[in-house]
């Protein structure tokens, strides 16, 4: 390990902390952002068309468990973790 290594895990650590502590929606968009950035970093494809065909099958299943099952719903409501990206919501219609 290097000295970076430590730095990051020791910036990564904190960031987890905080998280767990207030459940912001800016920390939870932190990591899902960062979960995104290493699965496309991890990934390799290789050739136009592998990527082609990627995109085609994820766009089938997307679809299907979009329309045709309620797991997204379910992920959406029920699963408190850093996996998708949230928003806040004023509803009580006072401007700031």
């Amino acid at each position: 390990m290097t000295m970076l290594d430590i730095v990051c895990c020791i910036i990564s650590c904190f960031q987890m902390i905080l998280y767990v502590i207030w459940k912001s929606w800016i920390y939870n968009n932190i990591l899902a952002l960062i979960f995104c950035i290493h699965a496309l970093q991890s990934m390799f494809i290789g050739n136009f068309k592998n990527g082609f065909t990627l995109l085609i099958l994820l766009f089938f299943y997307d679809i299907f468990f979009v329309f045709g099952t309620d797991v997204m719903l379910t992920v959406a409501k029920g699963i408190n973790a850093p996996i998708k990206l949230m928003f806040p919501k004023d509803y009580t219609g006072e401007k700031p």
